[in-house]
C-alpha cells in the first residue's frame, strides 16, 4: 500500500503517492488541457501558440539555447521552463521577476547513460546554483511514464539533495512551489471567468 506524501508531482505517471500528479500533454497547437507542454523551437510561433491558451492551467515550455530561454522567460503566462539548460544569471533573474520555474526533472538523468549523464548532471548542478543566487523557483519532477518508472517523494529530495539543494528547498520543490504555481494557475483562470 503507498503512503500519500505532501507532495506534487507535476510530470509523472498518476500514483498515490503524490496529493497531485500532472502529465503534461506535449503539443503544436493550443488545445484546452490541465497541463500541456510547448515544444517548439522558435519563440514566434512559441508566442503565437501562448496568445491561443486560455484554459490550461499549467503551461511548460521545453527551453534550448541561451537566446531562447531568454525569450521564453519574459511570457509571463509560461508556469515552468522545462529543460532549462544551459541558463544564465541573466535569464535566472528574469524568469524570478516573472515566477516562472525552472523544470528539474529525474527521468533525463534515468534515460541517458555515461558521458551525456555526466553533462546533464553538471548542467542541473549549475541550473540549481544559478536559481540559488537568482532566487528563481525550482520544481523536481518524477517524469514517470508508466508505474514502472515511479519515483517517490523522496527519492526526489534525495535526488534534489545530490544537486546541491537544501533539505528543506528540495521539499519545497516537490510541494510548496508547486502548489504556489498550481494557485496561480487557478487564480488566473477565475481572472479570466469574471469577464
Amino acid at each position: 500500500m503507498l503512503k500519500k506524501y505532501l507532495a506534487i508531482d507535476l510530470r509523472g505517471y498518476p500514483n498515490g503517492m503524490y496529493e497531485k500528479v500532472y502529465m503534461p500533454k506535449e503539443i503544436k497547437s493550443p488545445e484546452k488541457e490541465e497541463a500541456v507542454e510547448l515544444c517548439l523551437e522558435d519563440m514566434a510561433e512559441i508566442k503565437k501558440v501562448l496568445r491561443k491558451l486560455d484554459k490550461t492551467q499549467l503551461i511548460f515550455v521545453r527551453g534550448g539555447n541561451i537566446t531562447l530561454n531568454r525569450g521564453i522567460v519574459q511570457e509571463k503566462k509560461v508556469d515552468i521552463l522545462s529543460k532549462p539548460y544551459p541558463i544564465d544569471d541573466i535569464t535566472a533573474r528574469k524568469a524570478s521577476e516573472n515566477k516562472i520555474a525552472f523544470e528539474i526533472n529525474v527521468e533525463d538523468i534515468v534515460q541517458t547513460g555515461r558521458y551525456k549523464r555526466s553533462r546533464i548532471i553538471e548542467n542541473l548542478r549549475n541550473t540549481v546554483r544559478i536559481s540559488k543566487m537568482c532566487h528563481t523557483p525550482l520544481v523536481i519532477t518524477s517524469g514517470a511514464t508508466d508505474e514502472f518508472t515511479l519515483k517517490s517523494p523522496r527519492t526526489l529530495v534525495a535526488f534534489g539533495r545530490i544537486l546541491g539543494l537544501e533539505y528543506y528547498e528540495a521539499k519545497s520543490a516537490i510541494y510548496n512551489i508547486p502548489k504556489m504555481i498550481l494557485q496561480k494557475g487557478e487564480h488566473e483562470i477565475k481572472k479570466q471567468k469574471k469577464f
